[in-house]
C-alpha cells in the first residue's frame, strides 16, 4: 500500500496557512486538499513530476472545485509546487519508494531523483544498503535510536570519533543531525529537510555538538526568530560567533549521545 510522511506540524505551518488565507479556507480544508493530490500522485506520478498534467487535472486530483489555475498558481505561489513539480516530493515520499525499487530497480531510483536535482546514492540519501523503516503503514515521528551506528566513522559515513574527541574533518550522518535537531524544539522540521541538514552540518562542522547547541539555545532566546539554524549560520558567517578548535573535547553527554561505543 503506498504511503508518504505527513507531518504534525503541517496544519501550524505558515506556508500552509497562507496557502489557505488566499484559498479563503480554514487550513484544515487547504491540508486535505494538499493530501488529496500527494496521494493521487505517489498512485498515478510517483516521480512528483505533474508537467504533463493540466491544472484542471491538478485541481481535481486535489479535490478542490474551484478555479483550477489559480489553484495553480497558488501552489507554486507557496512552493507547494515548483513548476509542476510537487515540491520536497523525495522527503515525504522517498522512504517508500526507496522500500519498492531499492533492491530488484535502482535505474528507477537514480531517475527519479534526477528529476529533483538529486543524486541518489549521495552522502546525503541513504543508498539500498542502507535499511529502511520496517513499517507498513504511513510512517510516524518515531524517536531515533540513541547511538548511531557502529564504526569507526568517515567522511562518508559519519561522525567519527576517538578517545572522546570529535574529529573536526568528520562529516555528521543525517541521523546524527536529525537526533541533534529533535532534540531542541525551536527548530523547525518542515520545510525543506535537505537545506535544514546541510546548515546542521555546517554548524556542528564547525562548532562541535555542544557548542552548536548553545549557539542555537542562543538564538532561540528571541521568540521571534523563526529558522534559529539560518540565524546562527548568519552570526557564523558574520563572525559573530567563533568555529571551535580543531579538536574540541566532547562533554560527557556528546559522548553518550553521539560518540559509538
Amino acid at each position: 500500500m503506498p504511503w508518504i510522511e505527513s507531518h504534525t506540524v503541517l496544519l501550524r505551518h505558515r506556508k500552509l496557512r497562507e496557502f489557505a488565507r488566499e484559498l479563503r479556507l480554514a487550513p484544515v480544508y487547504a491540508m486535505g486538499h494538499l493530501h488529496s493530490l500527494w496521494h493521487v500522485a505517489l498512485e498515478q506520478q510517483e516521480d512528483g513530476d505533474l508537467s504533463s498534467w493540466s491544472d484542471e487535472l491538478i485541481a481535481e486530483s486535489a479535490a478542490f472545485s474551484g478555479d483550477a489555475p489559480q489553484f495553480v498558481r497558488l501552489l507554486q505561489k507557496h512552493r507547494w509546487l515548483d513548476a509542476k513539480i510537487l515540491h520536497d516530493w523525495l522527503d515525504y515520499a522517498g522512504q517508500y519508494l526507496r522500500r519498492k525499487y531499492a533492491k530488484d530497480n535502482r535505474r528507477r531510483l537514480v531517475e527519479i531523483w534526477l528529476k529533483h536535482g538529486r543524486k541518489y546514492g549521495a552522502a546525503v540519501e541513504p543508498t539500498e544498503s542502507q535499511p529502511t523503516p520496517n513499517t507498513t503503514n504511513q510512517p510516524t515521528n518515531q524517536p531515533l535510536p540513541t547511538n548511531p551506528p557502529a564504526g569507526e566513522g568517515s567522511a562518508e559515513d559519519g561522525l567519527k570519533c576517538d578517545g572522546g574527541f570529535v574529529a573536526s574533518g568528520a562529516v555528521p550522518t543525517d541521523e546524527d543531525l536529525l537526533r541533534f535537531v529533535q532534540s531542541h524544539s525551536r527548530i523547525p522540521t518542515w520545510g525543506s529537510r535537505t537545506k535544514m541538514l546541510e546548515g546542521m552540518r555546517k554548524l556542528v562542522l564547525n562548532f562541535g555538538w555542544n557548542e552548536a547547541t548553545k549557539l542555537i539555545d542562543e538564538v532561540c532566546v528571541d521568540q521571534s526568530v523563526k529558522d534559529p539554524i539560518a540565524v546562527a549560520l548568519t552570526r557564523l558567517e558574520s563572525g559573530r560567533a567563533k568555529p571551535k578548535p580543531k579538536h574540541t573535547k566532547s562533554t560527557d553527554w556528546e559522548k553518550k549521545n553521539y560518540c559509538p561505543g
